[in-house]
């Protein structure tokens, strides 16, 4: 009988990954190092490193095979690879690991008990790789702040030259984590914002990979696809919505390209929620099947109310459970209060519970900016000047989906009079 004798490996990072026909050479080298907020690292480098030192504990003679270490290994390839700056990071990791501060049973159980692993991408639970990468991002942060960038030449022209919305996603310590920037056709942005159609990307701020596609399907120039804008929503092609697409998806609202089973679709019911504005949290986008969640806002917002009171848009489970809010925040300083009052730039402030999942958030993230093109990005919606003198929008109130201007005028010509208007 023969033996077959196989040479011993010299590197931890040559092995095939449990579960996976690639070694952790070639998982990690496509992966930006990512840290949670106890700052260990998670995703394919977090997983590396979890799985170097259970193969430590498994394996007591780990040395004639891997003389530097299987977690040495890992880390050795950070630093190869021009990731030094998180090599300190990843010793972190493995210490914790070490200690028990960070327990191999609940980060690989798998490896511990010698059992097939999935793959890094399908760890955490099943998520996909875009919904680990958002949650690395966000963490266990239960607020992220959402903050429109001011476009200078829009403030200028009073909005005549409407230009993408971008927006920055910020977390609990101030950090920049994401950015959203808006894809649209100038003609249709100019002639029918708010209410034209539109891609946005939400990005890494570190890495630039699209993490998520928004599409709204909106007013068109010159051909409208839908009749969006400040009205009751009595038929479906009135009924704002937007798709939520995991990755970049390329091509046209209402014709994406290849485009994949949406994440989720977020729409206005019928009636519009009568005096609440509502949006309705169809998952995978099957509007045919009942709403998995719901949002729900105000009767009463905008205009000059949004200089001194907060509007809160409850986002609950179809049964009535708290997931999260999203909260329209009034201006901070002296220089807010003139964005507010002379632009249309928002802030947004979402808040989870302890229970939202990835997705929750991402919807969160997503209907903000729905609620922002929706309610918020009015230009001169506080004050403007007509027949010589000044007309101040106090607030909106809702009904089914229609937005009802609160106004008074001060100065200028009243209605009869030469060159005045009814």
């Amino acid at each position: 009988m023969l033996a077959v004798i196989l040479p011993a490996m010299t590197n931890f990072v040559d092995e095939l990954a449990p579960g996976s026909d690639q070694t952790w050479r070639d998982i990690c080298q496509g992966a930006e190092p990512r840290q949670d907020n106890s700052g260990y690292l998670v995703g394919p480098w977090g997983d590396a490193i979890r799985a170097a030192v259970a193969y430590e504990q498994q394996n007591p003679n780990w040395q004639e095979n891997f003389p530097d270490g299987p977690a040495g290994n890992v880390i050795n390839l950070l630093n190869e690879i021009g990731h030094e700056g998180s090599v300190d990071t990843a010793s972190r990791t493995e210490e914790a690991c070490r200690s028990g501060n960070l327990p191999l049973e609940q980060v690989a159980p798998a490896v511990m008990q010698g059992q097939v692993v999935p793959p890094p991408q399908q760890m955490m639970d099943g998520m996909s790789p875009k919904m680990q990468e958002l949650e690395g991002l966000v963490g266990n942060s239960t607020k992220l702040v959402v903050e429109q960038s001011l476009s200078l030449l829009e403030a200028f022209t009073g909005g005549i030259c409407e230009t993408n919305n971008q927006y920055r996603v910020s977390n609990e310590q101030g950090e920049d984590i994401m950015h959203a920037r808006e894809e649209a056709n100038g003609c249709a942005r100019c002639c029918c914002a708010p209410h034209h159609s539109t891609k946005v990307y939400i990005t890494n701020t570190k890495t630039n990979e699209t993490i998520l596609t928004i599409e709204r399907e909106g007013m068109e120039f010159p051909c409208p696809k839908k009749c969006l804008g400040n009205q009751m929503v009595c038929m479906d092609c009135c009924a704002d919505a937007i798709k939520v697409y995991e990755g970049r998806v390329e091509g046209e609202p209402g014709d994406m390209l290849g485009a994949p089973e949406p994440l989720v679709m977020i729409k206005q019911p019928i009636c519009g929620g009568g005096f609440t504005p509502t949006l309705n949290v169809f998952p995978k986008g099957q509007e045919e099947a009942d709403f998995s969640h719901q949002i729900t806002g105000p009767t009463c917002f905008g205009g000059c109310s949004e200089l001194c009171c907060k509007s809160s848009f409850e986002y609950k489970s179809a049964d009535g459970q708290d997931v999260g809010k999203i909260v329209h925040m009034t201006p901070g300083d002296i220089g807010e209060v003139c964005e507010a009052i002379c632009t249309d730039v928002d802030k947004f402030e979402l808040q989870f519970t302890q229970a939202a999942t990835p997705q929750d958030k991402a919807t969160a993230l997503a209907s903000s900016l729905l609620v922002d093109y929706m309610f918020f990005e009015m230009d001169n919606g506080m004050v403007k000047c007509k027949d010589g003198g000044l007309e101040f929008t106090c607030c909106f109130m809702y009904c089914c989906g229609a937005l009802c201007p609160c106004k008074i005028s001060c100065g200028g010509k009243k209605p009869g009079e030469e060159g005045g208007k009814e």
